[in-house]
Formats: structure tokens, sequence, C-alpha cells
């Protein structure tokens, strides 16, 4: 811990943050009972909503389009009475969710759009700091320790130019980290250095999109080679089918799903071993929004600290289920049974009923055509075409004729396509859904 102290009290020196501060703060929190860490919450909540009425003129204005003042939000209860912001919220008020003129301190930046709508967002030094912290702060629920050697696989070209920079190399020698291009994962031929750089560092974690990491344990799997056994696996950024943790867990060592995006980060984990998602109330408010017809819910956060541009109520498009109280060793925490994707994945027929293809397929499928790797679904408005990454020769025929089974009571036309490599967006993740129809 006394590494871990060191490299946060630098960074903080170096990038005028406050991660160290807020790190403690959120561990301390493992010793309160569930009742302060509702206070507490409660507390940043109604003051968080309080300064932006007060300071921004998106917030008046909606605030009083709605006949409300902060008075009547007296607890978490009440804010169902505030409209949620969206995405299309942010890209068409930037500039009026402010609360206060833009500094050089504030960090601007903008989300890849794998919901379909592109935002950008400014973060204050707490903000910024309290995202970062909690996203530490949930690894150590899972068993993770400042300090410990680290491989992070991330980045596309653009992103990974920055590490060459003396803040990134600093960076990686305070964290005692060392990074691997996800895109490397992409060519058969270059994965052999990630076990390069594993075989010289010897890392106690390794980090990164959750695919990626699936495509160094499946290349290990193929070559029938000996399992990794890492301490921790720590994914984010995409959601995995059943098999797909499996081998993760099988040939690299136990895997934890981490939950946040750019705008809102560490928002929630699933440790390993866990069946459940542990929010990090300290950090943020999580509610359920609107429920679709299959049963998934729009995810609903507030941030409790970004004061320049505040959060309230925000819809990020992402979908879960069965959020309720905690009653594991983490009883202080509330939590989420299941994180199921986006809604940009959710596919209306037109008719009425929508779909979920890849949650409707699910892992028994997965689990009949072993060979299968990744995935990716076309919808042009009259079929769905699905693309299949596959690691030997395979059928589409017979993989058509099971999809079509799955899909039956939909009545849709369906065609399968082989191919032996699907490559993510310029963002470096993962689009499951390409969605034509609604392009038009």
């Amino acid at each position: 811990m006394i590494r871990g102290k060191i490299a946060f009290a630098g960074f903080d020196f170096v990038k005028k943050t406050h991660i160290l501060k807020y790190y403690k703060l959120f561990r301390s929190t493992l010793n309160w009972s569930s009742i302060q860490v509702k206070k507490f919450q409660e507390d940043r909540l109604l003051d968080i909503i309080r300064y932006s009425y007060e300071n921004s003129q998106f917030y008046r204005r909606r605030f009083e389009e709605n006949n409300l003042t902060p008075d009547n939000i007296k607890n978490p209860e009440d804010l169902n009475r505030i409209p949620p912001l969206t995405r299309t919220d942010l890209q068409q008020y930037l500039e009026e969710i402010k609360t206060g003129d833009i500094k050089s301190s504030h960090l601007k930046s903008s989300s890849s759009g794998t919901t379909g709508i592109p935002v950008s967002y400014y973060l204050d030094k707490d903000g910024y700091s309290a995202g970062v912290a909690a996203g530490y702060f949930l690894w150590s629920l899972s068993g993770w320790e400042p300090g410990q050697r680290g491989i992070h696989v991330w980045g596309n070209p653009q992103s990974q130019k920055k590490w060459k920079t003396t803040g990134s190399k600093i960076k990686q020698l305070l964290f005692n980290q060392k990074y691997f291009p996800a895109s490397d994962l992409n060519f058969a031929s270059r994965i052999p250095g990630f076990f390069e750089v594993y075989n010289s560092f010897k890392p106690d974690y390794i980090d990164g999109y959750s695919q990626s990491l699936y495509s160094i344990a499946a290349y290990l799997k193929e070559q029938k080679a000996t399992s990794l056994r890492v301490k921790n696996i720590l994914g984010t950024a995409e959601n995995l089918f059943d098999y797909q943790q499996e081998t993760i867990e099988q040939y690299l060592g136990p895997f934890s799903n981490l939950y946040g995006f750019g705008e809102i980060n560490g928002i929630a984990i699933k440790p390993s071993g866990s069946s459940r998602f542990l929010i990090a109330d300290p950090r943020v408010y999580v509610e359920s929004g609107h429920e679709y017809a299959t049963g998934m819910k729009e995810i609903i956060v507030t941030d409790l600290y970004n004061r320049i541009m505040p959060l309230i109520r925000y819809q990020p498009g992402d979908l879960f289920s069965g959020l309720e109280e905690n009653h594991d060793k983490f009883s202080q925490f509330r939590a989420f049974e299941k994180l199921t994707g986006r809604t940009a994945n959710i596919i209306e027929l037109g008719d009425g009923r929508v779909i979920h293809p890849v949650n409707l397929l699910g892992g028994t499928f997965f689990r009949k055509f072993l060979y299968l790797r990744k995935h990716k679904v076309v919808w042009d408005g009259k079929q769905l075409e699905f693309i299949f990454e596959v690691e030997k020769d395979a059928d589409p025929e017979e993989t058509r004729v099971k999809i079509q089974e799955y899909l039956k009571d939909y009545d849709i036309p369906v065609t399968v396509r082989i191919t032996d490599q699907i490559l993510p967006g310029e963002s470096g993740k993962y689009n499951y859904i390409e969605n034509r129809a609604a392009a038009r």
C-alpha cells in the first residue's frame, strides 16, 4: 500500500488532482454501516442538486419547467420528479449545463459514441479525481492492491501515441504498469508480443477491454498453452458471454468486470466469484429508468462530485436489471444483478416488438458452437445478418438454422456470414449491433 500511496501522491502532484484523498475516503466507507453510507450519499446528492439549480442555466430552466425547486427534492426517492438527462441533452445544451466559466484546470473530453450518440463533457478536478479513485477503489474490492505490477491492454492508434509522452511514462512508472496496444490483438502475428511483455514483467494483474482480454485467453486456448494464472484480470468497456468469461478464467485468472463510462467513471464492479455488481454508493447514486418489454431497464446515474458540469439523473444508454440492497460482505453498498447491454443494442421491429439479439442467443447458444469467437449483428429493417468470427472451418447454414430456431417467435429472415476476423471500431471497442434501419 505504501507504493500505492506514493503513486497516487506523485500523480496528484504532477496533475494537480486529488485522487489519493478520494481513494482514502472511499476505502474508509468499508467500515461504515449502510445507514452511514446512505446518509453520506444523500447529503452529497441534495448538495449537488441545489448547486446545479443555483449555477446552471440548464438545470434552473429544467426545474422551473417542471414546477420544482431544490426544496421539493428532500430525499433520493423524490429524484424521479426531475426528468432524466440524456446524451442528446449533452449534445444540444453542453454550454448551458456548465455551472461556470471553464478554466485551464477543467478537462474537456468526449465519448466514442458506442450508443450511437457521441458526446462532449467537462470535468473539474474533483469530478475527475473521484472517478479515477472510485475505479481503483472498486478494483480493490476484487483483491487488487495499489503498487501491484500490471499490464494495461488498451488504446487505439491515436491514444497509443500519447504513451510516448513524458507524462505517460511517469504514470506507468508510478503505477508500476506496462502498456500493451489492444489493437495489436487484432492480428494473430502480433499476439505473441503480449506474452513477451508478460514474461519480462510478471504482472500481478492485467486490465483492459474485456474483449481484448478474451482474445488473449482464446489464443492460449487455440495454442493449447498453459494458463497464466494471474492474480486479477480486470475487464471493462464491453460485456462478455459466459463462455468468454469462462475462457478468461481458465487461461488467465479470476475475472472482475468494472462498469463506468467517460462521463462518470467508477460506478460499479462485479468481483470475481460474485453474481452481482457492487455499486460505489459514496461515488454515485444509481436508479432504474424505463423498463423495456425484454425486462431490462435503463440505468440512471447521478455523479455526486463533478460540479463544473453536473450530471443529474444521467441516462448513458446502458441497460441493467435487479437493482437491490446488497446482503453479502459489502452490505453497506447496493448492487444490481446484471448489466445487459445498451439501448443501441435493442432493435425495434416496427410492429411494437423489440429484440435484443445478443442477449437472446446467450451463452447456451455459443456452447453449442465452440468454434465461434466473436459476433456482430446487422439489422437493415427487414432481416438480421449475423457475422461470426470463427477459429476453424464452420458451416454457416448449420449456424443459421440454429439461430432461426432461437428466433422462431419473431418470424424474421436470418442470414449468417462467416469471417476470420471482426475488427473493433476506431475507438478500439466492439460494437455488437449495427442498426442500419435506425440510421436512415
